[in-house]
C-alpha cells in the first residue's frame, strides 16, 4: 500500500514537472506545429481549464485539469491580413528545433517578434492612447462649458495634442509592422502557387489550333479569289466578242 501510494506521488511530480518543461519550451519557441490543422503558428500563452464532473451514485465531485495553448496563425484575407486564433489541447502540440528547410517554418518564425509585438504592446498602447485622448477631450468640452474653469481649456487642447502626436507616431509604427506582415504573407502565397504544367500545354494546343485555322483561313481566300478572277473573267460584259 505504501510502495503504491509512493508510485502515484512520484508519477504525480513526474507529469507535474514535465508539463511545467514542456509549457516552458512552448512559450519559448518561435514557432510550434499543430498536426491537427497541419500547420506552423506563433505560441503566445497556455492556459489552464478545469472541468468539473459529478458522479450521482457516489455523489462526489470530480475535477479534471487540461491545459490548452493559444496561437495564432497569419494569413492573408484576400488582401487583408488576418490573424487566426487556435487554441489546442497541450498535449497535440508538435515542439520542433529550427527548420531551415521547410519555407512555411521559416516563414511564420520571421513573423513571430513582428505579430508578438503587434498583439502585445503596439495595439494595446494605441487603445490605451485613443481613450486617453478621448477622455481629455472630454474633460476640455466640460471646462469649456464652464463659466470658472473655461480657462483650463488651454491645457486641456495642449495635453490632446501631445497624445496625438504620440498616437501618429505609433499607427506610423503598426503601418509599418502590418506592411512586413502583409509583403511576407504575399510571399508565401507567391512561393506556395504551383504553375499546372496542363496549362503549357493548353497555350501550345491553342497556338497550334489558331495556327491551322489561320492557314485554312488563307487557303480559303485564295481559293474565293481564283474563283472570283475566274468568275470575271468568263462575265459577257467583260467579253471582247460581240454578238450579232
Amino acid at each position: 500500500m505504501f510502495i503504491r501510494g509512493v508510485e502515484k506521488l512520484g508519477a504525480f511530480f513526474y507529469h507535474h514537472l514535465f508539463r511545467r518543461r514542456r509549457i516552458g519550451r512552448i512559450l519559448d519557441s518561435e514557432v510550434i506545429f499543430i498536426p491537427s490543422a497541419n500547420l506552423y503558428a506563433i505560441p503566445l500563452d497556455v492556459r489552464e481549464n478545469e472541468r468539473t464532473s459529478v458522479d450521482i451514485n457516489n455523489n462526489n465531485l470530480t475535477s479534471n485539469k487540461s491545459w490548452s495553448v493559444k496561437s495564432v496563425y497569419p494569413e492573408l484575407d484576400n488582401y487583408d491580413i488576418h490573424l487566426r486564433s487556435l487554441a489546442v489541447d497541450l498535449k497535440q502540440i508538435k515542439l520542433i528545433n529550427d527548420n531551415q528547410k521547410n519555407y512555411d517554418y521559416q516563414n511564420i518564425a520571421r513573423l513571430n517578434s513582428v505579430i508578438k509585438n503587434l498583439i502585445f504592446e503596439i495595439n494595446p498602447k494605441l487603445e490605451e492612447l485613443y481613450q486617453k485622448r478621448d477622455e481629455l477631450t472630454r474633460l476640455k468640452n466640460l471646462a469649456a462649458s464652464s463659466e470658472i474653469y473655461g480657462a483650463q481649456t488651454a491645457v486641456y487642447e495642449r495635453a490632446i495634442a501631445q497624445v496625438q502626436s504620440v498616437i501618429e507616431g505609433a499607427e506610423k509604427f503598426r503601418h509599418e509592422c502590418l506592411k512586413f506582415v502583409r509583403e511576407t504573407l504575399i510571399e508565401r502565397e507567391l512561393v506556395r502557387a504551383d504553375i499546372d504544367p496542363d496549362l503549357l500545354d493548353w497555350k501550345l494546343s491553342f497556338d497550334e489550333k489558331s495556327q491551322s485555322l489561320q492557314e485554312k483561313y488563307e487557303t480559303w481566300r485564295e481559293e474565293v479569289k481564283a474563283y472570283l478572277s475566274l468568275k470575271s473573267g468568263i462575265n459577257p460584259k467583260n467579253s471582247s466578242g460581240s454578238l450579232r
